[in-house]
């Protein structure tokens, strides 16, 4: 649920109703940082009060995921005399590594600088006394590890370029190079990391009792981060797990807390072993979304097909597509995860599916 979205707009329809459903025990609430504090220190807290008190009046869970990336207020980088003076850096990117065929433009900053880090550690103390204020943060159990974001909540930076190397060529003229950006920007992998580690501090520090979750992009088969090394050059071959560092020092810091999860879930498709990875490696608990190919339609997920040319799903292959969430390692393992997010369009939809994959989610094993 969009956070800009007015709770009485036609298009929250689906989400009203999708929330009193059977087997839909709370909603997503992903909002834009630049919709929630429109000036500096200035906050519109409408749409996120509407919706919190909503959730709570239906005693419905919510996980919060504020977005930064393109959804990094324009005041950010105003020069310091009048704002916090945050680098603005302009790449054309393109989605699913070009296979889309479409170019746009992304903007972002360098979340090391404190330029960047003040300001959001400041947005978040904001947003947890609000919602203390407004008697409604009870009602939040999961928070979105976000801050390093490029045009979604996941975590991940521009990376592409516009040729056709094996890790962030697209093919596509119009992409521009991002690692040549980045490079001429002071990237490295250790300062991305200590970038990191201030927005971790400031989640776990503005809400010490909740849980948080870090929605991944696995390589492969894409790259979450350009592919320089720690002296600043290109990585060539031999690209090392980019998710791996920062995973480790969120499982440090939030032991017990962390969820780790891939927006991704398509029928027939293994789920994405790095998830699993994860939960062993770092003690995190594993957790999946549904696919939105049929976002351009409101459709939320297809079964099958490809990006460009997507199936629509029937009942079973949607619960199917649940179950390949459900049982990451499979059926006859007793592993399942944490909790599945759907689309509101499949679950009004889809409602045996759903109401069947919520008891297979929680029967005790």
């Amino acid at each position: 649920m969009p956070l800009e979205l007015a709770i009485n707009a036609p298009a929250a329809a689906p989400v009203k109703t999708a929330i009193n459903l059977p087997g839909v025990d709370g909603m997503l609430i992903v909002g834009l940082w630049s919709s929630l504090e429109t000036n500096f220190n200035q906050y519109a807290w409408l749409h996120l009060d509407q919706w919190m008190s909503y959730a709570a009046a239906e005693n419905k869970k919510v996980t919060l995921s504020i977005r930064a990336g393109d959804g990094i207020p324009t005041w950010l980088y105003l020069p310091p005399t009048n704002g916090p003076g945050a680098t603005q850096l302009t790449f054309t990117i393109s989605p699913k590594d070009g296979a889309t065929g479409i170019c746009q433009t992304d903007v972002a900053t360098i979340p090391w600088q404190p330029a960047f880090l003040n300001p959001w550690n400041a947005m978040l103390t904001n947003v947890s006394g609000h919602l203390k204020a407004a008697d409604v943060y009870s009602n939040v159990t999961l928070l979105r590890l976000t801050g390093i974001n490029r045009t979604s909540d996941e975590l991940r930076l521009p990376a592409q370029t516009p040729d056709t190397n094996a890790y962030t060529g697209t093919g596509r003229d119009c992409v521009s190079n991002a690692p040549a950006i980045w490079q001429a920007n002071g990237y490295t992998p250790s300062n991305l990391l200590s970038g990191w580690s201030n927005i971790l501090y400031s989640f776990k520090t503005c809400f010490p009792d909740k849980s948080f979750s870090a929605a991944i992009i696995p390589y492969p088969p894409q790259v979450p981060f350009p592919p320089i090394d720690d002296s600043g050059q290109l990585i060539t071959n031999n690209l090392p797990d980019q998710n791996q560092p920062l995973l480790e020092l969120a499982g440090r810091m939030l032991p017990g807390r962390l969820v780790v999860q891939f927006n991704f879930l398509m029928t027939s498709n293994p789920p994405q072993p790095a998830v699993i990875q994860a939960a062993q490696s770092y003690g995190s608990l594993p957790a999946f979304q549904a696919n939105n190919w049929l976002a351009a339609s409101n459709g939320g997920s297809a079964c099958g097909g490809t990006v460009t040319s997507p199936l629509p799903c029937d009942d079973s292959h949607y619960l199917q597509l649940l179950q390949e969430g459900i049982y990451p390692l499979g059926f006859t393992n007793s592993r399942r995860s944490q909790y599945i997010e759907v689309w509101a369009t499949n679950a009004v939809v889809f409602t045996n599916a759903i109401w069947q994959a919520h008891q297979e989610l929680f029967t005790p094993s």
